[in-house]
Order: structure tokens, then sequence, then C-alpha cells
């Protein structure tokens, strides 16, 4: 967590420092999430909470930090009745990224860390584990005055458990906050 909080500290200076000459936009929204590949086999659909900064340079395009916070819990199909089982596997990205616009329409790519925990419990006992791996993800979307909605996919590189890649698809809706608006607008 160290080191997300060094990223966002060192992100949060370069749009102090550059905020005279560009335009700096905070989103804040909610994330319908779904598992793909073998991680829909065992988890349901998820939700998250997102947080994303974007800072305009003069092109008109962005460049973007973001941190969310998703929770998936098992398939009930996948406990045996009877047994006293639960799982939740929980994600939060951080992830920089570059945002290219053509009109409202936009293509966004990121790369980052991704935080990846799993808890289990089980006949009264409980484990987690903890691992930070490389993320990336790919968003498209549409933006209108302050709404911003996209979709995404996203791809964790796990080393654990004979698993190798945790995907998902996402389907956003977010507000947008613009502070310093110096910068070219967004067509």
């Amino acid at each position: 967590m160290k080191i997300a909080a060094s990223i966002f500290l060192i992100f949060f200076s370069a749009i102090h420092l550059s905020a005279q000459k560009g335009r700096v936009d905070m989103i804040a929204g909610a994330e319908l999430a779904f598992p793909t590949g073998n991680f829909s086999k065992v988890y349901q659909p998820g939700g998250s909470a997102l947080m994303k900064w974007l800072l305009t340079g003069k092109s008109g395009d962005q460049g973007s930090f973001s941190m969310g916070f998703y929770s998936f819990n098992i398939k009930d199909d996948v406990l045996n009745p009877g047994f006293d089982f639960s799982s939740r596997y929980t994600i939060i990205p951080v992830l920089f990224g570059y945002r290219r616009y053509i009109n409202h329409f936009y293509s966004e790519t990121q790369a980052g860390t991704g935080i990846y925990t799993i808890k289990v419990a089980a006949l009264g006992q409980k484990e987690q584990r903890t691992d930070a791996n490389f993320t990336w993800a790919q968003s498209f979307g549409f933006i209108w005055p302050h709404l911003d909605v996209s979709v995404r996919y996203q791809q964790g590189n796990l080393k654990d458990a004979g698993v190798n890649k945790l995907t998902m698809i996402g389907v956003n809706a977010s507000y947008r906050i613009s502070f310093f608006k110096n910068s070219k607008s967004i067509k």
C-alpha cells in the first residue's frame, strides 16, 4: 500500500505542477465486473468503486492514474451443501494510462500493478493470501459533459495455484469533475 500511496503522491504532484497549463479531471464511479476464463467458473460477477485522475495535454489527449476496489464472492454451485465454506476475492488495481479521444468516444490503455487477495473460511478456520502482480486494462468509452460510460477488459498476471491470468470485463458509469480548465476541451 506504501507503493500505491507513493505513486499517488508523484502523480498528484505532476498534476499540481502542470495545472497552470492543462485541465485536470477527477472521475468517481462504480463498475459491474464479470469474471472471464477460469475465474468465471468459481466466482460470481462483482462490483467496484473507482477513482481516476486525468491530466489533459495540449493535444486534448489525457494521461491517467486510477485505483479501484473489486470484490467477488464464490459461486453457490461451487459449494458443497452442508459444508461450512466461503471465499471472497478482492482486487485493487493501481494503473497508469493514456486516453485518446475521437469526438466524445475514447480508447484508454492502462498498465500497473494489482493487489490480489483471496480470503477463505472453512470449518471455523480463516486464511488469507495477498499478492501484487502486473495488471493491464483496455477501455472503450463515451463521455458527455460529466458522464463517463465505458466497457473495459482487465487482466492480472498471477503466479499462484496454477492460475496464470485473472481476467474480467467491466461495465462502468462515472461522474467527471474538471479542475484548472485552461486547456483544449473534449470535443
